[in-house]
């Protein structure tokens, strides 16, 4: 039986995926890297700042560009940044425990659930890259979770939007939904691989989500 639900945030909790990719873009086309907002959302988006894909494209940038894509990351989410459409009713009204993993940092998800006014929903229930020794694709930051929320992985249903989330979630023995609602997905095209990595349903509306996990319980019974 399914005992805890642990969210991914970005794409997922917050819409969060196509901001955070239109201003890394901008600022590395300003430093003469020639790439489309939509190359770089095909390119980065899931992976944490330890992922080899991260570190790589930071290796042939100038120091100055994470100054200003910091600078230029924040300006633009205080304009733009929404929840995922639903996800407060969602998270207000849901029967089981749940928390968050994310690759991002501390910080940013700090910053973004309050932007959103999701701070409440989820204190002290944050886990983040930060806390472990990899990030995803890894399974390290969802074993931590589970770990420290007390339930064993194969009791949890992990709500993933990405190809290295998902490959994290299954390689911890969990449970794995594929959300593709966020804003950015049209650009992605990964429903495919996200089933064939096993992901056990894809969905693209939050408001759906109780269902889905009253219908993944009554088959897990």
């Amino acid at each position: 039986m399914i005992e805890l639900v642990i969210f991914d945030c970005d794409g997922v909790i917050v819409d969060s995926e196509i901001v955070a990719n239109k201003s890394s873009a901008m600022t590395k086309r300003e430093l003469g890297w020639d790439i489309s907002d939509e190359e770089h959302m095909l390119m980065f988006c899931g992976h944490g700042p330890d992922s080899p894909v991260i570190q790589d494209a930071w290796a042939r940038l100038p120091d100055e560009y994470h100054a200003k894509s910091q600078a230029r990351r924040i300006e633009l989410m205080k304009a733009e940044l929404q929840p995922i459409p639903n996800i407060k009713t969602v998270l207000e009204n849901l029967e089981l425990p749940f928390c968050m993993a994310s690759n991002s940092l501390v910080d940013k998800i700090d910053f973004m659930l309050d932007l959103t006014d999701l701070s409440h929903l989820f204190e002290g229930r944050v886990f983040s890259s930060e806390h472990v020794a990899k990030g995803k694709p890894s399974p390290d930051l969802y074993l931590h979770a589970a770990d420290t929320m007390g339930i064993a992985p194969e009791k949890c249903l992990v709500v993933e939007d990405s190809i290295p989330g998902a490959t994290a979630g299954i390689a911890a023995n969990m449970n794995v939904l594929g959300f593709i609602g966020g804003a950015h997905q049209p650009f992605m095209n990964i429903e495919d691989t996200l089933l064939e990595l096993g992901v056990d349903q894809l969905f693209d509306d939050m408001s759906k989500l109780p269902q889905i996990i009253d219908a993944f319980l009554r088959k897990t019974a």
